[in-house]
């Protein structure tokens, strides 16, 4: 199944854009000059949605004018979460499952507490050079999913930033747990993934 990634971000008048984003290091930038205003309503949908929040990952701290604009039932939002206060924050905004970037909690006993207060949370690696920040430390992405299982989580997103994961790579991440991949760049497009054996995988609305 397919799920569409859209990154997004308000401005001053308080409207919500859809921008083309590219990350350097693990922060987004906007590519586009002129972002396209839109208005994002599936309430009735049974499809998840997942939104990219830039400004909040730009500024580590979650964008709430642009969460307040998003009628989605079934809502993903990926942000800046430092510790089990943000999640607090964000779920107040109706949302289905916050995608936590494994970089922004600094502690495995952050993560643990993060994942003791609600079961709709997905972890999210980012992967350069076949690697993550996770919980503090620089990790191959194997001990990464390893720490992250072992806390307890089922459902993993793994964003490939740099094309550093091979076709190997993903077959061997598409047991257990339940991995949910994204190929920044398209070079594994959701055909490919479906042949690999996912159920479900990111597809970057740019």
């Amino acid at each position: 199944m397919q799920i569409p990634l859209i990154p997004m971000l308000s401005n001053e008048e308080n409207n919500a854009y859809h921008v083309s984003i590219s990350f350097d290091g693990l922060t987004p930038r906007v590519l586009n000059s002129n972002p396209v205003k839109v208005t994002i309503s599936n309430s009735y949908s049974k499809s998840i949605t997942a939104v990219i929040d830039v400004k909040g990952l730009q500024r580590k701290n979650f964008d709430i004018v642009l969460l307040k604009k998003l009628n989605i039932r079934r809502l993903w939002i990926l942000t800046n979460i430092d510790d089990t206060d943000d999640i607090f924050d964000v779920f107040n905004a109706n949302i289905e499952s916050i995608m936590v970037p494994t970089h922004t909690v600094r502690s495995v006993e952050e993560m643990k507490d993060i994942f003791n207060i609600s079961d709709s949370v997905i972890p999210v690696m980012f992967i350069r050079k076949g690697t993550c920040v996770c919980t503090g430390d620089n990790l191959r992405y194997q001990d990464a999913l390893k720490r992250l299982t072992n806390i307890g989580f089922g459902t993993v997103a793994t964003f490939d930033l740099d094309d550093s994961l091979t076709e190997w790579d993903w077959k061997s991440l598409v047991k257990d747990p339940t991995v949910i991949p994204l190929s920044m760049s398209g070079k594994f497009s959701g055909d490919r993934f479906s042949e690999i054996g996912f159920e479900k995988y990111f597809t970057l609305c740019s």
